[in-house]
């Protein structure tokens, strides 16, 4: 039997179990054998590009989609076969999907409508789901009086007034100008600590899914590239891919050769020298063709002979772009453009570099991700 529960100020966390899902239109595959183990109370973020299967997995979790293999389980009970509405569970939509004809108190007081709750205990949880978004004064306007902004916060409270379990959230702020979805990005994850609930979060933005998210899932082609704090995707990406997906990186083809226990060397054509990896090359053969990678922050630019490191490569300055917060430097090298960040830390950042001026390229081994040719 569903829970008439109407106090929006209490909420205990589910935990959400996705195992070997799976999801297929005719030939193609969407899902492909899916394990997810979300914690009571953590805040998930599914990302990826567009058609990678995140949106369809958030479906196959809210019951929007019958997936074609696995099972998805909260808070340890099985509910691959239940419909929506006996799930438990919030979600929001990008469109905000608010009744046009109905009050913001009676759009946020639907659920609870439907769910038989009396209708003094009604108003009185409709009261608190809008204290919590800050929307108290406005329970008597109608959605088209309404900015973007103050949509969604209603599209929240009315999730959040039947005290789900878990909330889902598929792009809520894709259609916020820049300024007020980094705001709602903020309420939001407070809100969600506030409360405990358990949240999973749809994105394809990398920024929200690591301003947000305890963890985030990466997905690609409907598999499952990684799993983990926003820390490790960034510096130790489990693939290709999330490497390549999650910020910006130089790339070069060479051959490895494991040097000791914790790292090894990468021949590239057109350098002296092999190239230091640390920590990145794992049980890969000697002679095997590989890929390397370097984020272009973890890259320290020198004069021609200043100082020493354990990777250097010498190029010369082809462009130099200032964008705010950093600057971009290109490099022409043996190997290739390479791209270095530095960041504005002071107001002659960059300023000191001349384009067609020779220079080092400098980064530790620690830096050099290492990763099999695919």
């Amino acid at each position: 039997m569903t829970s008439t529960s109407a106090d929006p100020a209490r909420h205990a966390g589910a935990s959400v179990d996705v195992r070997s899902l799976t999801k297929a239109y005719d030939a193609v595959v969407a899902l492909k054998a899916i394990d997810l183990s979300i914690a009571p109370g953590e805040f998930v973020a599914l990302l990826g590009p567009s058609g990678c299967g995140k949106t369809t997995l958030l479906r196959c979790i809210a019951g929007l989609i019958a997936p074609s293999g696995g099972d998805v389980l909260v808070a340890g009970r099985d509910i691959t076969a239940l419909p929506v509405h006996r799930r438990g569970l919030g979600m929001v939509f990008q469109s905000y999907a608010l009744f046009p004809h109905m009050t913001v108190g009676e759009n946020v007081a639907f659920g609870l409508r439907m769910r038989g709750v009396p209708k003094a205990d009604r108003a009185a949880a409709v009261a608190k789901a809008l204290g919590l978004v800050h929307m108290e004064g406005l329970v008597e306007r109608y959605p088209a009086q309404l900015s973007g902004g103050q949509q969604q916060r209603v599209a929240l409270a009315r999730s959040l007034v039947t005290s789900p379990s878990v909330l889902l959230l598929d792009e809520p702020f894709g259609a916020l100008d820049a300024q007020l979805r980094d705001s709602m990005q903020i309420e939001l994850r407070r809100m969600q600590r506030k409360l405990g609930i358990t949240a999973v979060f749809v994105t394809h933005d990398q920024r929200e899914a690591f301003t947000m998210a305890d963890r985030v899932a990466v997905l690609s082609g409907g598999t499952l590239q990684q799993f983990d704090k926003p820390s490790a995707i960034y510096n130790r990406p489990a693939t290709p891919f999330v490497a390549q997906f999650i910020g910006q990186v130089n790339r070069f083809a060479g051959t490895y050769a494991p040097t000791d226990s914790t790292g090894g060397a990468v021949t590239v054509a057109g350098l002296d020298e092999p190239l230091r990896a640390e920590g990145g090359g794992g049980d890969i053969p000697t002679g095997t063709p590989v890929i390397v990678m370097v984020r272009p922050e973890r890259i320290r630019i020198a004069t021609v002979g200043e100082g020493a490191a354990q990777n250097r490569l010498p190029g010369t300055v082809s462009d130099i772009i200032f964008s705010g917060e950093k600057v971009g430097i290109w490099v022409e090298t043996p190997i290739g453009t390479v791209e270095v960040h530095q960041f504005s830390t002071t107001t002659d950042t960059g300023t000191t570099l001349a384009i067609g001026q020779a220079v080092t390229l400098r980064w530790d081994a620690q830096s050099t991700m290492v990763f099999m040719d695919e």
